[in-house]
């Protein structure tokens, strides 16, 4: 999710949105299977077997979650804000 979503003619797919239509299912199709790996990568998820899972640790999903949300925010370094942006914003709050 980081690395955020290509969004091009060969990403939308409007093809297969009509193909499956209203109500139905992705799961099955062929561009769904052949794309889900690119966007899904289980990296939190452990699947050693249980002695190994001991071995290493035997960490809960949720500790992994908790210290990748803490590593997160220790290290993240927002972008600065563009300046246009930026007054664009501080306009609009000092209307409020």
């Amino acid at each position: 999710m980081l690395k955020g979503i290509e969004v091009n003619d060969d990403t939308l797919l409007l093809d297969e949105i009509h193909e499956v239509g209203p109500g139905g299912n992705y799961i099955g199709t062929k561009q769904t299977l052949k794309r889900f790996r690119e966007f899904w990568f289980p990296g939190l998820l452990d699947r050693k077997i249980r002695p190994q899972w001991l071995e290493a640790g035997g960490t809960t999903l949720g500790q992994r979650l908790n210290a990748k949300v803490k590593k997160l925010l220790e290290n993240h370094q927002p972008k600065p804000l563009d300046p246009a942006k930026k007054q664009h914003l501080q306009v609009t709050i000092a209307k409020i």
